[in-house]
């Protein structure tokens, strides 16, 4: 189990063997530390230095499913309030997000709220072998990820924004 919270890779063998396919993952702009565990999986995974994201989204559009997660230890607890920076991206690719996070997170929220994927807050091998089980199956339609990237990105976020601001700024 990797200690930073991602799905285990032997679970994604595993699920890959049970059903005669080829486990293969991609991961983008990897963070130098992470490097070696990818490195002992080099048969199933392949690392893609930093990248423009027009290149990422086409990439990463082919794959079955996308990878986002908050750290589950205490001191991590401040980042539960915003989302990932991938989560923007990955609305882009427009394919089901695997959220590996606490329930009380933003990550947790946004997939609830627009049916984008499946929540693991779990770090043991049942729960996250049985949330692969369930991402590997899901679709998701279009739809839901234009609403997405509305409700985050769009106007009415800039509209509350800017309606925040304004309140700061009467106090």
């Amino acid at each position: 189990m990797r200690k930073n919270g991602a799905p285990s890779l032997p679970l994604l063998r595993r699920y890959a063997q049970r059903r005669g396919l080829a486990a293969r993952m991609i991961m983008v702009g990897l963070a130098e530390r992470y490097r070696t565990v990818a490195g002992g999986f080099s048969d199933m995974v392949e690392l893609i230095p930093d990248t423009p994201e027009e290149e990422a989204v086409q990439r990463l559009s082919r794959c079955d499913f996308v990878y986002a997660m908050y750290p589950f230890e205490r001191r991590a607890d401040v980042r539960r309030t915003s989302l990932p920076t991938k989560v923007s991206t990955y609305l882009l690719c427009q394919r089901p997000i695997f959220g590996h996070a606490p329930v009380a997170s933003s990550l947790a929220d946004v997939l609830r709220a627009h049916d984008l994927g499946v929540l693991c807050p779990s770090s043991t091998w049942t729960a996250l072998d049985a949330a692969i089980e369930i991402i590997a199956a899901k679709t998701v339609p279009r739809d839901k990820y234009e609403a997405a990237r509305d409700a985050l990105f769009g106007t009415q976020n800039v509209i509350r924004l800017a309606n925040c601001l304004a309140d700061l700024s009467a106090v």
